[in-house]
């Protein structure tokens, strides 16, 4: 607790609930309306009797309990609350609980013991009557390895999931068969549908996907009693299972679940690079951008765009802000190969900037979390633009140096600190530490795609600053043209001079210690799309939240406050005095921040690997990708692969035959009078 007080950085407090602890935790989704008043579960919080306390979204409860939970008892119960549309969900192992500290007024304090309490609120919503056995076939005595060893074979007769062929209804089949057939426990039935179902599903499911169909047979009605395939299957072979007795689908059409099942992470669709037409922001920074185009030796429309949008970005700080109190500081990452136009952006933006007198307002590179603190101490709006910032990333990533580690949390607390006051470190001989009043920083980073990939890492994507950074990436090298020594249009040196002479505020502010920002109003249409765009985002982080994706929690949580940045930053370019944030504007933050979360996301999930044997696996998986897109069906011969991928052959072989095993991968041996020997071709794309 004291870590957490101490350090700002971390964003709250969380408890794993493990089978080596003797603690259960009970969450009620929704239970309490605007004014913090229960719409059910009051009932079960008071027969509980323990600590409990407002869960992060403010409409739910929490509780934890010294106790366990009965053998057999499911995790989840829906169908709850006045229209029946929560649940309440039990854990007393494999689970991360987070921690407000909120307590419920009136509630306990401390956690309590209630065993006897935990087991009647189980049995009421798991009865024991749904479990119960025919004595005249109760084969229950059998040993645990003869029934597993049953119900092994159980599963072999069964036939794989095949995507869009039933096979959301038939991985429910087989978990609905080892949870509630066999009567197994569910941690042993999800190793036995890893180990023995899903290598012969196309494609094999993820274990977030596994697990969701584990707990929908643990929790969910059955019309057979439980243990019914433990008690009347015999051990002979089973040829042929009848799945009517599962009530699943099992055609060809479209699988329409009432429950269905959070999408892995591994098949989040690519929305590709962003439309160009997205590059295109009326006024200000369509000037800056067509300027860029006409003088760059190699025009690069992403790079032109990154750099006026981060000028536009500058120049508004600490002088606008919306209704929400979002500002423009902004942390934008363009991606580009080398000689592709990375600096043009960045040397226009100087002179621009030199031009009415602020350049020295402008940085290359961060020396440390402490001189990027003292530089906005002394000038509280700067505009960073920083080449090969991969470099740093990847620093920040996988380095353990507190240098790095204070640079990181220098950039995630700036950022948040926009609208609020950023306090300084305390100096030798100085008596107060002082404070930076809304610090505007804006980040121009650019970056190598390859480079930048590889400094991916989860731990990145989970600590905020991947969530606060745009990344834009560019595609091929443009055409080169012949170098132009043009003047800046006036046009555009007359706005970025307005903007540094605007003083909003009333008479006597002093816009560079305490501003007062102007208010770019919404109009009803953009708020509006904002809302629903907000709602949107808060559904996509409930079902990372469900699937336990912290890479998507950390991304999807930032979604709303880019997307209202956005559109505030169109506003202006488009007009600076009197500017409004309209429905053209909040459609055009809407679609940029969807798109580019999604294609972040994407890449984060085919790049970012569990330990170093998953990276080479998915590097081998990008070259067959690659491979497919330039040659079709046309399978990969083995000598391009290794050729490409200079790694050891037991290497090779190793993650070959563990892409075979995951049905990712097929191998065929080819011969022909000029070359024979393997091929290798993906499944699915």
């Amino acid at each position: 607790m004291k870590e957490f007080q101490d350090d700002r950085v971390l964003a709250g407090i969380g408890f794993v609930l493990t089978p080596d602890d003797c603690f259960t935790g009970i969450d009620l989704d929704r239970c309490l309306d605007e004014s913090g008043n229960f719409t059910w579960g009051k009932e079960i919080v008071d027969y509980l009797g323990t600590y409990t306390e407002v869960s992060p979204s403010g409409r739910g409860v929490k509780l934890i309990v010294e106790g366990c939970k009965p053998p057999h008892v499911g995790c989840q119960r829906k169908g709850l609350g006045p229209d029946q549309s929560e649940q309440i969900e039990i854990y007393d192992h494999a689970r991360f609980f987070t921690i407000t500290g909120r307590r419920l007024s009136d509630a306990y304090a401390e956690i309590t013991t209630k065993q006897d309490e935990l087991t009647q609120i189980c049995q009421y919503f798991w009865p024991e009557t749904s479990q119960k056995t025919s004595p005249s076939t109760d084969r229950s005595n059998d040993s645990p390895d003869e029934i597993q060893r049953r119900a092994i074979a159980y599963l072999d007769a069964m036939p794989p999931a095949i995507s869009g062929s039933g096979g959301h209804s038939q991985t429910y089949a087989a978990a609905t068969a080892l949870v509630h057939g066999f009567g197994i426990e569910a941690g042993e039935a999800l190793a036995i549908l890893t180990q023995h179902y899903n290598p012969r599903c196309v494609p094999p499911w993820s274990d977030n996907h596994l697990q969701h169909k584990i707990n929908q047979a643990a929790t969910k009605p059955h019309d057979r009693p439980f243990g019914w395939l433990r008690d009347e299957c015999t051990s002979q072979a089973i040829d042929e299972v009848d799945l009517s007795q599962f009530n699943v689908r099992v055609s060809a059409e479209k699988e329409s679940d009432d429950d269905p099942p959070i999408e892995p992470a591994s098949s989040i669709e690519d929305p590709g690079p962003l439309p160009e037409r997205l590059l295109r922001v009326p006024g200000f920074v369509n000037e800056v951008v067509d300027h860029c185009l006409d003088t760059a030796p190699y025009p690069n429309p992403v790079m032109a765009f990154c750099g006026a949008l981060a000028l536009q970005a500058f120049l508004a700080g600490r002088r606008v802000r919306d209704p929400g109190d979002n500002r423009t500081n902004l942390y934008l990452l363009g991606l580009a190969h080398s000689a592709a136009g990375k600096d043009w952006p960045r040397k226009l933006n100087v002179r621009i900037l030199q031009q009415i007198g602020v350049a020295d307002q402008t940085g290359e590179r961060f020396a440390s979390g402490e001189g990027l603190q003292d530089a906005l101490h002394l000038t509280p709006t700067m505009l960073f633009q920083t080449d090969e910032i991969d470099g740093l990333l990847q620093s920040i990533s996988k380095s353990k140096d507190a240098r790095y580690e204070q640079l990181m949390s220098t950039l995630l607390t700036m950022y948040s600190s926009a609208n609020s006051v950023y306090p300084m470190r305390r100096k030798a001989g100085k008596e107060a530490a002082g404070v930076i009043d809304q610090p505007n920083l804006v980040i121009f980073g650019t970056a190598i795609p390859n480079h930048y990939y590889a400094a991916l890492s989860e731990r990145m994507l989970t600590n905020g600053l991947f969530a606060r950074m745009l990344i834009f990436e560019c595609g091929k090298r443009g055409k080169g043209q012949e170098p132009k020594i043009r003047d800046v249009p006036d046009s555009i040196i007359e706005t970025a001079t307005w903007w540094q002479e605007f003083q909003p505020g009333p008479v006597g502010n002093l816009p560079n210690r305490s501003p007062v920002p102007a208010i770019v109003p919404h109009d009803v249409d953009a708020e509006r799309l904002l809302v629903e765009a907000r709602v949107s985002a808060e559904t996509q982080y409930e079902k990372a939240e469900e699937a336990s994706d912290p890479v998507g929690t950390t991304v999807w949580g930032r979604v709303s406050e880019q997307t209202r940045k956005l559109a505030l930053l169109h506003a202006i370019s488009r007009r600076c005095r009197n500017p409004i944030v309209d429905a053209a504007s909040a459609q055009w933050a809407i679609e940029v921040v969807e798109h580019q979360t999604r294609r972040m996301l994407f890449k984060a999930a085919d790049h970012v690997a569990l330990n170093a044997f998953d990276a080479m696996a998915k590097e081998l998986v990008r070259y067959l990708k690659n491979w497919k897109k330039d040659h079709g069906e046309k399978p990969m011969p083995e000598w391009e692969l290794t050729r490409r991928l200079p790694w050891r052959p037991s290497d090779h072989k190793e993650v070959i035959d563990l892409l075979q095993k995951q049905q990712r991968v097929v191998c065929e041996k080819r011969t022909s009078k000029t070359r024979s020997g393997m091929v290798y071709r993906l499944v699915g794309n």
